[in-house]
């Protein structure tokens, strides 16, 4: 074994989790990826509605198999929400959902 396979195998950020590939990624990842970006990066249009305005993403959640544990995989036709649009992302408060549910759910303008 070479020097450099052995450090990687101890590098605990080298896990794999299967959701990204080179040029992909699966519909639970890019869910992950959609939620951490409407609340941290200013840069992103959306970040006023979301970040901007408090809604935050729980610490667990910052990695990703965590949020693949509590959530599951996505399911085909759902996307995440918010049960209370007006609370944090994270486990209690989130479920995959139907856009018909989702504009059930929306917070008033």
């Amino acid at each position: 074994m070479k020097k450099s396979e052995g450090a990687q195998k101890n590098n605990k950020n080298a896990f794999k989790h299967g959701h990204t590939k080179t040029g992909w990624c699966s519909p639970t990842y890019m869910s992950w990826i959609g939620m951490r970006q409407r609340c941290q990066n200013s840069c992103v249009a959306k970040f006023p509605i979301y970040g901007g305005r408090g809604i935050s993403v729980c610490l667990r959640w910052q990695e990703f198999v965590n949020f693949l544990s509590d959530m599951g995989e996505r399911p085909v036709g759902m996307t995440l929400d918010r049960k209370n649009s007006n609370g944090n992302y994270e486990p209690e408060n989130c479920r995959w959902a139907t856009s018909h549910m989702q504009r059930m759910n929306r917070r008033p303008q």
